[in-house]
C-alpha cells in the first residue's frame, strides 16, 4: 500500500476531515508518500497534490488518495462499477479491496518527483499521452505476473524501464 499516513484512529479521522474541507475550500493540498507501492511513477518521499474529484468522472487509470483501514492510501483506479472503485499500487502484485466513493478523498493532479527533480502536471494536455501510456504498461506488467509467473520479473524490469523514460519526458 502507498500509505501516506498511518495514525491512530481519532488523528486519522481528523487528517480526514481536513483534507475534505480543504478540498471543499478550493485549496490542493499536498502530502508526503511514505511507501514505494506506486512506484516507479511515485516514489518514497515524493510529494503528490490532491484536487476535488466528481465520482461520476473518474475513471481507469486515474490516480487517487483514499481512507482505508485507518490509513490514506494513493493507488491508481483500475476498474470502476456502480458505486465502487477497485484500485492498485503500481507496484503491487495484488488488487486492493474495492471501495466506495465516500472513501475516496481526492485525485492527484500533480507528482513533485525526488528522483527526476521536477514537478509532474498530470492534468496537462501535453502529458496526458505519456500519463496513459504509463497506466497501460502498469496494467500489461499486472497482467503477466498474475499470468506468466516466468516473465513476471523480467517484465517488470523492461516496463519500469520504459516508465522511467516516459517520465523523463513529461
Amino acid at each position: 500500500m502507498s500509505n501516506l499516513l498511518k495514525t491512530d484512529h481519532l488523528d486519522h479521522d481528523l487528517m480526514v476531515s481536513l483534507l475534505r474541507q480543504a478540498l471543499q475550500q478550493g485549496e490542493q493540498p499536498t502530502l508526503k508518500v511514505i511507501s514505494g507501492s506506486m512506484s516507479p511513477m511515485i516514489m518514497k518521499n515524493d510529494l503528490v497534490t490532491l484536487s476535488p474529484i466528481d465520482f461520476e468522472t473518474l475513471k481507469k487509470g486515474d490516480i487517487i488518495t483514499l481512507t482505508q483501514r485507518e490509513a490514506l492510501t494513493t493507488h491508481r483506479v483500475v476498474s470502476r462499477r456502480n458505486d465502487r472503485v477497485v484500485t492498485k499500487g503500481d507496484r503491487n502484485s495484488s488488487l486492493d479491496e474495492p471501495v466506495t466513493k465516500n472513501q475516496i478523498i481526492g485525485k492527484v493532479t500533480q507528482i513533485k518527483s525526488q528522483q527526476f527533480n521536477k514537478t509532474i502536471d498530470l492534468e496537462a494536455s501535453k502529458s496526458q499521452w505519456a500519463v496513459d501510456l504509463i497506466s497501460s504498461i502498469t496494467y500489461i506488467d499486472f497482467t503477466i505476473k498474475r499470468r506468466l509467473r516466468n516473465f513476471a520479473k523480467p517484465g517488470s524490469v523492461i516496463a519500469n524501464a520504459v516508465i522511467r523514460r516516459l517520465i523523463r519526458t513529461l
